[in-house]
């Protein structure tokens, strides 16, 4: 494929994936929204090809986050349930020991509610699509993960020439 079709081809993902975060965002009512794919380098790292409603900082600290996830010990947000094929809920963070301290939870962007689910290609996860908020959420139970697993079905399918 030449580089031209395969700029464009990137942009169109870009925007595909942009209007897809924009309308979770929107019908869970949350004010971030990110896709992670895990790197095809090898390492047990990811990488956000896309977010919605995150502020420089915080993309400059979710960024750090996932070149930190090289280290084996760390705790891992965005990456430690790509082997699930059911969402992962957090409904508040500050309930769970191993993140209460973390970096993403006491600094910036202060997560105290995260969802997550897989994005697949084929039987093989390559990512997740999730919504996170600075408020904690106790109501929100699997059976609201509905869209948020469409969605994840949805992104696998625009990001299907990029991995």
């Amino acid at each position: 494929m030449p580089v031209r079709h395969l700029a464009l081809n990137r942009v169109r993902q870009q925007f595909e994936l942009t209007r897809l975060m924009e309308e979770i965002a929107q019908y869970y009512n949350v004010p971030h929204c990110a896709v992670a794919l895990k790197c095809r380098d090898g390492n047990e790292r990811t990488e956000f090809i896309a977010m919605h409603g995150v502020t420089a900082e915080a993309e400059a600290a979710l960024c750090r986050h996932c070149a930190e996830e090289a280290d084996p010990g760390s705790l891992k947000f965005f990456h430690h349930h790509l082997k699930r094929d059911l969402p992962i809920i957090i409904q508040n963070v500050n309930e769970v020991n191993m993140l209460r301290d973390h970096p993403l939870v006491v600094g910036t962007p202060h997560i105290q509610f995260y969802v997550a689910a897989p994005i697949t290609k084929g039987e093989e996860f390559i990512g997740t699509l999730s919504i996170f908020d600075v408020s904690t959420r106790s109501d929100f139970a699997i059976q609201d993960c509905e869209m948020l697993q469409k969605a994840a079905t949805e992104a696998a399918k625009i990001l299907q020439d990029a991995v």
